[in-house]
């Protein structure tokens, strides 16, 4: 993987010159940033080089201040490669594709989306892996999922040639599966394992019925009830939809799939094992209860991005409040069925839902009866959670994480 990130660095530094050649022999004027572009990605290859030729030795070393540094170099050389570099060289091979071998626009596009999917993996392999801080590892993923999902819908403001292409990109799809192969990467290179798809051998099956009738209802009632009263609520439904679009449905799937494969697989783990791994004892013994408080809250506040996406402040505050309850219950009913699909249906079916119900993917400012029905929701979804971190079924939590915990 060291050297093929070099090649893929390399590359990017041939490509750009090849560029500003041919835009030199054209007469036209070069352009700045392809300077910068050059001298940034040969500076990049020489420091990669030469930390590759200590590594080993500053990363077994016991001085702070040496470890300190080598953390802020990984996070620096990630930001720098998934934010600019790797990103910038899609876009140029993009366009020498086009124009040196004449390849039609679809073509161009499906070759670099399938690249797109692989592209991080030599970064991962070679920079990230050696980032220590739990800290740093869930803000990095989590930008890293920012960039993916805005990359992709860059692509799809362009003439693909293709209205499924374009859909594709545009709802993130193709961002989301790209995600989902680099995290499962990096948690492997973390040492940890893959999350199951099949349920616990632990779990209650009248548990799994429970869950799976309370989702079930909350999926209907969250996209279709109608209703300005309290008393009302649980009663009345309007079913009609005014965005019954593949579009609505496919941006549901991708949050199904990038956030669930971020907040409950990645962050799940990740918080687990730096709670069951702390000096204290109080963290220690309620490691799981702390990793789906603090999980949940995270989740929360990941929603906060979508006021600077144009949606209303008070709408936003009220989505965060709503998903940091379902961020409680997702990490449950991970933890408890071992089965990291379940949560992405259910996550999948309450977007979707609510997006072709809605039309639109926005929350409008909250009246008095939404802020209501919202406390009535944490509370619900607060005191599912604490049934679930109690007797036999926190016991069939522990023993899951346990094995989730387990190094790979």
């Amino acid at each position: 993987m060291y050297w093929l990130l070099i090649v893929q660095l390399l590359t990017f530094e041939l490509i750009v010159a090849g560029t500003t050649t041919y835009e030199l022999l054209k007469g036209t004027t070069i352009r700045f940033e392809n300077i910068i572009g050059l001298i940034v990605a040969s500076v990049l290859v020489a420091m990669i080089i030469l930390v590759r030729h200590y590594e080993n030795k500053w990363l077994r070393s016991s001085n702070k201040l040496v470890k300190f540094f080598m953390e802020i170099y990984y996070i620096v050389m990630t930001l720098v490669l998934m934010f600019s570099i790797l990103p910038t060289e899609n876009i140029f091979v993009m366009g020498a594709l086009h124009k040196w071998l004449h390849l039609n626009v679809t073509a161009v596009f499906v070759l670099l989306f399938i690249y797109g999917i692989f592209m991080y993996i030599p970064t991962i392999a070679v920079i990230t892996k050696n980032i220590k801080w739990v800290v740093s590892r869930v803000l990095m993923m989590a930008l890293v999922l920012f960039q993916l999902v805005g990359m992709y819908s860059f692509y799809s403001s362009m003439d693909m040639g293709n209205k499924t292409l374009s859909m594709l990109e545009n709802t993130g799809i193709v961002g989301a599966v790209a995600f989902a192969v680099m995290i499962s990467v990096l948690m492997i290179e973390w040492g940890f394992r893959l999350p199951k798809f099949s349920f616990s051998k632990n779990s209650s099956w009248s548990t799994n019925l429970f869950l799976l009738l309370f989702a079930a209802w909350y999926v209907i009632y969250n996209a279709f009830a109608y209703s300005e009263k309290l008393s009302t609520t649980l009663f009345k439904y309007d079913f009609s939809v005014k965005s019954p679009t593949w579009h609505m449905a496919f941006q549901g799937l991708e949050a199904g799939i990038a956030e669930e494969w971020l907040w409950r697989f990645a962050v799940g783990l990740l918080l687990l094992f730096a709670f069951k791994n702390s000096k204290h004892s109080f963290l220690r013994r309620y490691f799981i209860e702390w990793s789906v408080g603090i999980g949940g809250l995270l989740f929360g506040l990941w929603h906060f991005d979508n006021m600077f996406a144009g949606q209303n402040v008070l709408g936003t505050v009220d989505q965060m409040l709503s998903a940091a309850a379902a961020g409680w219950l997702f990490m449950v009913i991970y933890f408890y069925t071992n089965n990291l699909l379940s949560t992405i249906v259910f996550h999948f079916l309450i977007d979707a839902l609510s997006f072709i119900a809605s039309g639109t993917t926005f929350m409008d400012k909250p009246n008095l009866f939404e802020w209501e029905t919202t406390v009535i929701q944490i509370i619900v979804f607060g005191l599912i959670t604490v049934f679930m971190l109690t007797g036999k079924r926190r016991k069939v939590i522990k023993e899951n994480v346990s094995g989730m915990l387990e190094r790979s």
